[in-house]
């Protein structure tokens, strides 16, 4: 049986994601935005593999850590980061990260929106 999880794609779609934080003190409060475009791998969720918090419509998204690294994006994706595929803004709901000998080699990331 194949795996489900391929790292050897060749990316298809262009990936911005966007992480937002409040800096100062309340009521006065500015959001500083990080940002970073790489490439990725986009692809729907099977009937099968709609369970726990996956809902028809969600995205799989597969990025390489690389871009992100060499981006100095602070940290992997996490849920409530928004991201732009094709125009379209999404949410991340769940990010899993993979490594490989302990290094951090690529994320797949659940979107919704």
């Amino acid at each position: 049986m194949a795996s489900t999880t391929q790292t050897n794609l060749a990316p298809n779609q262009w990936f911005r994601c966007r992480r937002f934080f409040r800096c100062g003190l309340w009521p006065v409060t500015t959001q500083v935005r990080h940002e970073v475009v790489c490439q990725a791998i986009v692809r729907g969720y099977e009937p099968i593999q709609l369970i726990g918090g996956i809902i028809p419509g969600d995205r799989q998204v597969a990025i390489s850590n690389a871009e992100i690294a060499d981006a100095q994006w602070p940290g992997p994706p996490r849920a409530n980061d928004r991201c732009v595929i094709d125009g379209r803004t999404t949410t991340i709901q769940a990010c899993d990260t993979r490594r490989l000998r302990n290094e951090i080699v690529l994320h797949l990331i659940q979107v919704r929106g």
